[in-house]
């Protein structure tokens, strides 16, 4: 009954994480099409992250290493060691990257340069930093759900 419970928490978790990144992508379009909503539209995105999305992935993280313990697989399982390494690879990303990214769109966004060549280049940059993750989130899922042999 736990694992069938903590199964349920950790989709869950996982969707509504990965359901309001993926959604990004249109705000930072509306955003960069709309500088009189602009900053508005960046400062409500840092809000989802805070509020919402990192504390999804972190409850997702959590109960997928509970789910290993409660199972019968062990952390050494190929599919298991890549999940996690790829969960963090994420987690760094968004935390030494994406978020200074954010920051800075924000700023920009503040001062009036919101149109300059500058704000322009981070947000390409922050988009292509976003479609990783998205990739590697997608790559999670797959290894978890197909759970494939890998090595060994």
């Amino acid at each position: 009954m736990l694992f069938e419970i903590l199964k349920t928490v950790h989709v869950l978790a996982a969707i509504a994480a990965f359901g309001a990144n993926i959604s990004y992508f249109v705000w930072f379009r509306r955003a960069v099409n709309n500088p009189e909503v602009r900053t508005y539209t960046l400062r409500t995105i840092k809000l989802m992250e805070r509020a919402y999305v990192n504390p999804s992935y972190a409850v997702a993280g959590v109960t997928g290493l509970w789910l290993i313990q409660e199972s019968h697989w062990e952390f050494t399982t190929p599919w298991v060691v890549v999940s996690i390494v790829m969960y963090l690879l994420m987690m760094a990303l968004g935390i030494t990257v994406y978020a200074p990214l954010m920051r800075r769109q924000i700023r920009l966004a503040e001062s009036g340069g919101e149109d300059s060549g500058e704000y322009r280049k981070v947000d390409r940059l922050a988009n292509s930093i976003a479609a990783a993750l998205v990739v590697i989130v997608v790559f999670v899922v797959y290894i978890m759900t197909a759970r494939p042999t890998l090595w060994g």
